[in-house]
């Protein structure tokens, strides 16, 4: 056997002879700085495309992550295949801070597409903060926040038990804060009626609108109306009509 290591002839050490056989293999030249073993596993100093599928047990990302699909099929589903009664999948958002303080905000979802100029533009986002880190009293705000003019205020914040529309301090169950909107602060609307409902466990009172006569009706007593305001301005407080014009009422 003779060893050549002139890339681009052959030189034997000694001369051929007549009738002699000349089997010349070719290896690949590789260091084995290149290779990762399978066995223990490795880093590789360069990017690494894979054009198949990767099935891995675990993954864990130390930098930025990017997944891109070309059409309009879902870029990341998970799955979970336990048949117990608890919850899955999570997708977990975790704030590992060494310093963690009140008002942190923990994690947020941004809705983004591209504006009329070819820019990049976020439409929409969702976001928690923690308002209190004290251990065992946390507390914490979900907004749900829609871009205007370029601008994000919370149209709906989630403070603990308690939902602020128009507010990040709702102060009862429902806080409905229109200053900053137009003039109408809430609507209801059905395709007869719309109204509202107060209800415990032995009542139903509600104060509803009617499209058919176009009157503000106002009930007790379960679905009994007591009082109406017509579409003339006439106030009918069980059989008796009076015309209130153009009084106020408070």
């Amino acid at each position: 056997d003779y060893t050549a290591t002139n890339g681009t002839s052959v030189v034997l050490a000694s001369g051929a002879t007549a009738s002699d056989v000349l089997q010349v293999t070719s290896f690949k030249s590789f260091t084995t700085a290149d290779m990762v073993p399978a066995s223990t596993g490795g880093t590789f100093a360069g990017n690494v495309n894979v054009t198949g599928s990767v099935t891995s047990d675990g993954l864990t990302v130390d930098g930025a992550a990017t997944i891109t699909v070309t059409d309009n099929s879902d870029a990341l589903t998970l799955i979970s295949t336990d048949a117990d009664a608890n919850v899955g999948p999570v997708l977990n958002l975790y704030r590992n801070s060494a310093s963690p303080a009140d008002n942190d905000v923990l994690g947020r979802v941004l809705f983004k597409g591209e504006d009329d100029a070819g820019n990049e533009a976020t439409f929409a986002r969702i976001q928690v903060t923690a308002t209190d880190v004290s251990n065992g009293s946390e507390d914490a705000r979900i907004d749900f926040i829609a871009a205007k003019d370029d601008t994000f205020n919370a149209a709906l914040s989630v403070v603990g038990d308690k939902i602020g529309i128009g507010t990040i301090v709702p102060s009862m169950i429902l806080d409905v804060d229109g200053s900053s909107g137009g003039n109408d602060v809430a609507r209801f609307s059905g395709p007869n009626s719309g109204g509202l409902t107060f209800r415990n466990a032995t009542s139903n009172e509600f104060i509803m609108h009617t499209a058919t006569s176009d009157a503000l009706i106002f009930g007790t007593g379960g679905n009994n109306e007591r009082m109406r305001i017509d579409s003339s301005g006439n106030l009918l407080h069980g059989k008796t009509v009076q015309s209130i014009g153009t009084v106020g009422v408070t």
